[in-house]
């Protein structure tokens, strides 16, 4: 049978009297004076600590160090400072001096000071601009934008002699026309092109059903007239100079989905890192997926961008921006989207119906 271990019990509850009776018999309010002196004590060195390195302290340690709140004002520089800073730490005692900051450059300016256009788009984009009840429609605030009274003026102040400036790749990459639907889109970057000289290029696709048993159900004329987002469209028609966008990656990050380009088959890119250098762009086979049968068009991958949709413009910054709302947006922040690819409103010009249109904002996403 193994020997009986010796316990402590009795021990430990004759050391916890001892130290209760020993804590009420000192309990004075001498000693409970003389224990808060040596306590603030610690705690000024342990601020002091926050501000005087010692290679010999153990910094870790000190997880609770109250460095009090900046109120103390430097005479020199008119820094606010902690209480227990050493002096000097903000300019030296005076003998450091900081140069003027120049004014910040448009958009972080009015970011950071908050000036007229910011506080519009933000009371648009937040869906505080006021809704005319039975129309359902808002009125642009004023000094917004500069409005249009047709669309044919809208490209005329957005492409003005584009005639003459389509070959200045600078200037025409700087400057976009959007639209919420893809009708709107086509009818306009068929209208730009129309004026621009040179010969009018048709390259038809080449339109076929996956499976060869549906080929009777889908005959090649009716594949023909799908226009399908997303994808290039069976007659693609351009000019020499034309502004496209890309459908497909082909070569990223040179030639993405969304990078706008000059001309086809062989083209210029005009805006990104790759601004200036010329590519080859192939027809490829392009499987449409938001369909109830598959069918595949051979294509190049490209439409028309002299306009775009108000949602493939978002990432894009422009120096110029027109805005067709004939037909008014129709999903959640369309209007904000496409108002705020600009930062003046001299570069901002729509043409809606009375100058009035919808802003569709769902406050509940929001929050």
């Amino acid at each position: 049978m193994p020997p009986m271990r010796r316990t402590n019990i009795g021990r430990r509850t004759r050391n916890a009297r001892n130290i209760n009776e020993f804590r009420r018999a000192h309990n004075t309010p001498q000693i409970r004076q003389h224990v808060n002196i040596r306590r603030r004590s610690s705690d000024v060195a342990l601020n002091r600590a926050a501000f005087e390195y010692d290679s010999a302290v153990a910094y870790n340690d000190l997880m609770c160090v109250d460095i009090g709140s900046l109120y103390i004002v430097c005479q020199h520089c008119k820094a606010l400072k902690f209480r227990l800073e050493t002096p000097g730490l903000c300019c030296s005692g005076g003998t450091v001096k900081l140069s003027v900051l120049a004014q910040p450059p448009e958009p972080l300016y009015s970011l950071l000071y908050g000036n007229t256009i910011s506080r519009q788009l933000l009371a648009l984009g937040n869906g505080h601009i006021p809704i005319d009840v039975l129309t359902g429609l808002i009125s642009f605030p004023a000094n917004f934008c500069e409005f249009t009274s047709s669309k044919e003026e809208l490209i005329t102040k957005v492409f003005p002699s584009i005639e003459v400036n389509y070959n200045n790749l600078d200037w025409i990459s700087e400057r976009e026309i959007l639209a919420a639907r893809n009708k709107e889109v086509d009818s306009l970057n068929f209208s730009i092109q129309s004026k621009i000289a040179g010969e009018l290029r048709s390259y038809k696709s080449v339109d076929s059903t996956t499976d060869e048993n549906e080929a009777v159900n889908y005959p090649t004329e009716f594949l023909n007239s799908l226009d399908v987002q997303g994808t290039p469209p069976h007659n693609l028609q351009v000019k020499v100079g034309s502004i496209i966008i890309m459908l497909r990656n082909l070569n990223p990050p040179k030639l993405c989905n969304g990078a706008r380009l000059n001309n086809v088959i062989q083209s210029t890119i005009i805006k990104g890192n790759f601004k200036g250098e010329e590519v080859l762009i192939p027809r490829i086979p392009i499987i449409p997926t938001d369909l109830p049968f598959q069918f595949k068009r051979i294509q190049f991958p490209v439409r028309l961008a002299f306009a775009m949709t108000i949602n493939k413009s978002q990432g894009q910054s422009l120096e110029v921006c027109g805005i067709n709302l004939e037909f008014p947006c129709f999903s959640h922040g369309q209007l904000y989207v496409t108002s705020s690819r600009v930062g003046k409103p001299s570069s901002l010009f729509i043409f809606a119906t009375e100058n009035k249109t919808k802003n569709i904002v769902y406050k509940n996403a929001l929050n």
